[in-house]
C-alpha cells in the first residue's frame, strides 16, 4: 500500500499522497517498530520526483521539509490510535514501562534465547548477516542477484519504470539488513525484503522486446528455469514429511483435551512458557479465564538482577497467590527459557505455591501440568496420576537388564 500510493495514487494531489505513503509505513511499524526504516526511502524518492530541475538549495529545503511534515502527520495516525487503544483499556502507561524498562533487556537476547556476552554483538551481527537466511536459499539468492543484474544492465528503460525500480531496489536493500538492525535474524523478519526481491527474481520472466540480445534472453531464461525446477526439487521431499511430534500443535491439542472436560465457567488457568509450548494456545482454545496479566513467561527467568525483573516477579507470586487458578501449565522445553549470564529456571517463591496448595497431574516431556488441591477433581486426577506412574515404573524395572554373576572374579563368557 505504501508503494502504490508513493507512486500510482493521488498524482494530483501531492500532499495526499505523501499523507498516505507516512500513514502506511507508520501502520507497518505497530506491527514491527523497525519496519519504519523503509520511510527513509519513501522520503528520499519524494524529494527527487520531480522534474522540478534545476533547484537551488534553498527549494530543496523547502521542499524536503513540506514532504516530511505531511508524512509525519499522517505517520502519527496510526500511532496515536495505538496510543488510544491503550489508554482506553488502561494499560498505556504499563505499555511505556515495558517501552524503556524492559525493551532494552529483552534487546540484549540474541536469536539463539541467549544473553549477549561482552563485545559480542557487532560480530553477531556480521556473522549472521552472511550466514542466515537470504543466502542459505541459494535458488533464491541466484534468483535475485541475477534479476537485479538485468534490471541494472538494461538499457532504453522509460524513465518513470526506472524511477520506480530504483524504488523497489532500494527498499530490497534497506529491508535486507533490517534484521541487522534489530539483531534478531529470524524467517519472518526476512518478509519485506522476499516481498520486494521477488519482483526482481520476476525479472527474468520479463517479455523481452524483439532487439534484445539473444544472450541477455538466454540468461533470463535459463536462471527462470533452473530456479522453477531447483525450488520444487530441493523442498519436494520437506513437502512430503508429517508434522513431528516434536511439533507444538501436538502438546496444545493434549492440554486441549485433558482440561476441556474438567474447565467451569470461571475457572482460571495459568501458562508458563515463551511461545513454543503450545499452552498458551491450549488456554485460548478451551476459552479459560487468564490467572494473572503474565501471559510470556519468559520474562521472569533472565536478567535476575534487573529491578524490573525483580518487581515483575513479587506481581506475578502476588496475583497468583490472589487468583488461586485451577491448573498452572509449566513448560520444560528448553528454548521457553533464556540462558546466559544472569539468567535460571529457578522459581523459589513458585515452587513454593505449587508444593503448598497443588500437586502434578500430567507430567510429560515438554510440561507438567499443576492442579489445585482444592480442585473438584483433584482427588480423581491424584489417583490416576500416581496410577501411571507406577506402570511406568514397572515397566522400566521390566526391561532392567538382569544382573550379570561374577564367578571367580570373572565374568561368565555370555549370559
Amino acid at each position: 500500500l505504501a508503494v502504490l500510493s508513493a507512486t500510482d495514487w493521488f498524482r494530483s494531489r501531492p500532499w495526499l499522497r505523501y499523507f498516505a505513503t507516512g500513514l502506511f509505513v507508520a501502520s507497518m511499524a505497530t506491527i514491527k517498530p523497525h519496519l519504519i526504516i523503509g520511510g527513509a526511502v519513501f522520503f528520499v524518492y519524494f524529494v527527487l520526483d520531480t522534474e522540478e530541475k534545476p533547484f537551488d538549495r534553498m527549494d530543496l529545503l523547502k521542499r524536503s521539509l513540506r514532504i516530511a511534515a505531511w508524512c509525519i502527520i499522517g505517520g502519527l495516525i496510526p500511532m496515536l490510535w495505538m496510543a488510544a487503544y491503550l489508554a482506553y483499556y488502561g494499560v498505556l502507561s504499563q505499555f511505556l514501562t515495558i517501552l524503556i524498562e524492559y525493551f532494552p533487556l529483552h534487546a540484549d537476547i540474541n536469536g539463539s534465547h541467549v544473553i549477549f556476552a561482552k563485545n559480542e554483538r557487532l560480530w553477531y551481527r556480521f556473522e549472521k548477516f552472511f550466514s542466515t537466511a537470504p543466502w542459505d536459499y541459494y535458488q533464491f539468492a541466484m534468483g535475485l542477484g541475477a534479476g537485479v543484474a538485468l534490471y541494472v544492465t538494461e538499457k532504453n528503460m522509460p524513465r518513470n519504470e526506472r524511477r520506480y525500480g530504483n524504488l523497489l531496489l532500494a527498499l530490497t536493500l534497506i529491508y535486507m539488513f533490517y534484521p541487522v538492525i534489530a539483531a534478531r535474524f529470524y524467517d519472518h523478519h526476512y518478509y519485506p525484503f522476499r516481498l520486494f526481491s521477488f519482483v526482481f527474481v520476476a525479472y527474468l520472466f520479463k517479455r523481452w522486446a524483439p532487439d534484445t540480445p539473444t544472450r541477455v534472453k538466454a540468461f533470463a531464461w535459463s536462471m527462470a528455469a533452473f530456479i522453477v525446477i531447483g525450488v520444487f526439487y530441493v523442498h519436494y521431499e520437506e513437502l512430503q514429511i508429517q508434522p513431528s511430534r516434536a511439533n507444538p500443535y501436538f502438546r496444545t491439542a493434549r492440554i486441549t483435551q485433558w482440561l476441556k472436560p474438567r474447565l467451569q465457567p470461571g475457572d482460571k488457568v495459568q501458562a508458563l512458557e515463551w511461545a513454543f509450548c503450545g499452552s498458551t494456545h491450549a488456554l485460548l482454545q478451551t476459552e479459560a479465564t487468564p490467572a494473572t496479566r503474565t501471559i510470556w513467561g519468559e520474562v521472569l527467568f533472565h536478567h535476575l538482577d534487573n529491578p524490573f525483573v525483580q518487581n515483575l516477579r513479587k506481581e506475578f507470586i502476588a496475583e497468583l497467590t490472589a487468583s488461586k487458578p485451577r491448573f498452572i501449565i509449566q513448560t520444560k522445553v528448553e528454548y521457553d527459557y533464556v540462558t546466559g549470564s544472569n539468567c535460571s529456571k529457578d522459581f523459589p517463591e513458585l515452587d513454593a505455591l505449587l508444593t503448598k496448595d497443588y500437586f502434578m497431574a500430567i507430567d510429560s516431556n515438554a510440561f507438567r501440568l499443576w492442579e489445585a488441591n482444592a480442585s473438584p477433581t483433584a482427588q480423581k486426577d491424584r489417583e490416576q496420576f500416581e496410577s501411571k506412574a507406577a506402570q511406568l515404573d514397572k515397566e522400566d524395572e521390566d526391561k532392567a537388564p538382569v544382573p550379570v554373576r561374577v564367578l571367580d572374579g570373572r565374568p561368565p563368557m555370555s549370559r
